[in-house]
């Protein structure tokens, strides 16, 4: 439960919030009494962090060092205190030339947008496209040898699938009057479910089933991937065992993008920081989320993973402006 802060915390939350994204160092009560958004004395700004702290805004590393923002900090100062940044002329036209230079194909597309917006942004991109399921389109049978026949599997997407039967296996085939007369009650067959379920104990049903299936459970989802060597390069990973761990789970997000993307909120933008994120070994960092459409239906989201200390007045409206031109 985020409690509420008076004018003067929040200022002072936002202050070290932003210090610390900018410095990855601990700030201190001196840094904070210099600046000209607080004319109080350095005993009040050392009290109000002091309470800041106790309600679990901020904590501090050790006895004599300054304060870092928590998870809970984090959080408040990206829904009550932060700004978002306006988006530059040079990073609007960077990005429109980049996307658009390749219209019309969308995984170039894609691929080159993760890559521009990980240069501006500095940090993991990652875009997902989820793949239509393929669904089954004909089903050709020619007889090519004694004891054989080819089936050729032909899906929506083009995908042709090729299969050769051996004839004494099926009844279906033993029975047929001809070539031309298997292949359309094979095909008459797979288009209603309760012909299929009378046939498909047959060698020949059997077998194009298995290679419907095997196309159909095939990986529904694409994967754009840049910037790793820019969110290692953050000192929050110098040390080997953390940098081991973000290649770890960036490959398990890699994987279950699509458990994931479930798992976030489903807001145009979505901000997930430390252990809001479903996955082990991630509490060092955020994920900036949106998801984009094509032709009206939603096909994937776009994700800005780093460190927790990330520019979020920057990085959201750069996220939302990309999910933008992307939807069509």
């Amino acid at each position: 439960m985020i409690i509420l802060l008076t004018q003067r915390k929040k200022t002072l939350l936002g202050m070290v919030v932003e210090n610390y994204i900018d410095t990855a160092a601990p700030v201190s009560s001196n840094t904070l009494s210099k600046s000209n958004e607080l004319s109080v004395s350095s005993a009040t700004i050392r009290n109000d962090l002091a309470t800041l702290e106790h309600e679990g805004y901020i904590t501090h590393m050790h006895t004599s060092s300054g304060r870092v923002p928590c998870d809970l900090g984090y959080r408040h100062y990206v829904k009550a205190i932060m700004s978002e940044e306006s988006l530059s002329f040079k990073e609007r036209l960077t990005i429109e030339h980049q996307m658009f230079q390749v219209q019309g194909n969308i995984d170039s597309r894609l691929a080159i947008t993760a890559s521009t917006l990980s240069s501006i942004i500095g940090n993991v991109v990652l875009i997902t496209k989820k793949q239509e399921i393929a669904k089954l389109n004909d089903i050709k049978i020619f007889d090519v040898l004694p004891e054989r026949l080819l089936v050729l599997v032909v899906f929506n997407d083009g995908t042709v699938e090729k299969r050769l039967i051996d004839k004494n296996r099926s009844n279906l085939i033993k029975n047929a009057p001809d070539i031309d007369s298997l292949t359309n009650q094979v095909n008459k067959i797979f288009q209603d479910p309760i012909f299929l379920n009378e046939f498909d104990q047959d060698y020949l049903i059997h077998s194009i089933q298995s290679i419907i299936e095997g196309e159909t459970l095939a990986v529904n989802q694409e994967i754009f991937l840049e910037g790793l060597p820019r969110l290692i390069a953050q000192p929050e990973f110098s040390t080997k065992e953390s940098m081991l761990s973000i290649y770890e789970n960036l490959d398990y997000i890699k994987y279950n993008s699509l458990l994931i993307e479930d798992k976030l909120s489903q807001k145009i933008v979505s901000v997930s920081i430390g252990d809001e994120i479903p996955v082990n070994s991630f509490d060092k960092l955020s994920i900036i989320s949106a998801n984009y459409s094509l032709r009206g239906v939603t096909t994937g989201s776009i994700m800005v993973i780093g460190p927790k200390r990330m520019r979020y007045g920057k990085v959201i409206p750069l996220v939302r402006y990309v999910s933008e031109l992307l939807s069509y």
